[in-house]
């Protein structure tokens, strides 16, 4: 769209500058065929003459225009006027000729142009979609290498923290081993003293119920003794007026010789 634009803008700015030409170039041959009364030769189709030159960029069409008034084509005579026309007719298809051809060439050189361009603009694009997937493989090759680094380096310090924590578990083991032991070796010393506080319990309430058991006899015992003695002293007191009482060692000793006989009765029961 632009090229065309482009095209355009310069087809308008050099029609009117190349008709204006052919036309002053017609009208001052004629004159000059009519003075020397010499026919006007024409210029055959395969080498018509330069219409014009291509200028560059920056010198402006402008410059080659042309202005007429109507004092410089006279217009009284119709023979001259027809055969004017003639020649600009004959002028105005040679330099649309000519512009078709220009245009023609100037499209194929635009053409040309935006291919240019557009094939430069695509191996720009190729060079950097290039350059950006070898980086993009770098990265990721890098990336990968870190990857390995860093999975080595970790599957080093796992296989370190496993022999520390097989060691401690080994340590642990033995030493758990070692509780065990003296926990049974306790066990064994608990249930001992369980059996000898047993068997002491044992004892002991067989001391209780012997200590129980004499005791009930030896108060059986000393009751029988104490109505025994009471006994004694009733019947004695009943016989002392009929005979004379002992003296007092006799009866102290005969009081204990009994008490001493019964005391080792006791004693061997």
């Amino acid at each position: 769209m632009a090229a065309n634009n482009q095209i355009s803008r310069e087809m308008r700015s050099m029609v009117l500058p190349i008709v204006l030409n052919r036309t002053h170039h017609g009208t001052h041959g004629l004159a000059q065929q009519q003075t020397t009364n010499k026919p006007p030769t024409r210029r055959g189709p395969e080498s018509p003459p330069p219409l014009f030159q291509r200028r560059d960029s920056s010198t402006s069409l402008t410059d080659s225009h042309m202005y007429f008034n109507i004092d410089d084509i006279p217009l009284d005579d119709t023979a001259d006027n027809q055969f004017s026309l003639q020649a600009i007719s004959s002028t105005f298809s040679a330099s649309l000729d000519d512009l078709r051809t220009f245009i023609l060439q100037r499209i194929d050189d635009s053409q040309n142009d935006i291919l240019s361009r557009l094939n430069t603009l695509d191996r720009g694009h190729r060079d950097t979609m290039r350059q950006h997937g070898e980086t993009l493989q770098n990265l990721i090759h890098n990336a990968r290498q870190d990857n390995r680094t860093l999975g080595d380096v970790q599957i080093l310090h796992l296989n370190e923290f496993k022999k520390g924590v097989l060691a401690h578990s080994a340590s642990v083991s033995t030493d758990l081993l070692e509780v065990r032991k003296e926990v049974k070796a306790l066990d064994a010393k608990v249930t001992y003293l369980d059996g000898q506080v047993a068997a002491i319990r044992s004892e002991l309430f067989d001391f209780q119920a012997k200590f129980a058991e004499n005791y009930l006899n030896l108060s059986t015992q000393l009751g029988d003794l104490f109505d025994y003695i009471r006994g004694g002293d009733d019947k004695k007191g009943e016989g002392s007026s009929s005979r004379p009482q002992p003296p007092p060692d006799d009866q102290g000793g005969g009081s204990g010789g009994r008490t001493t006989v019964l005391w080792t009765d006791l004693v061997v029961e």
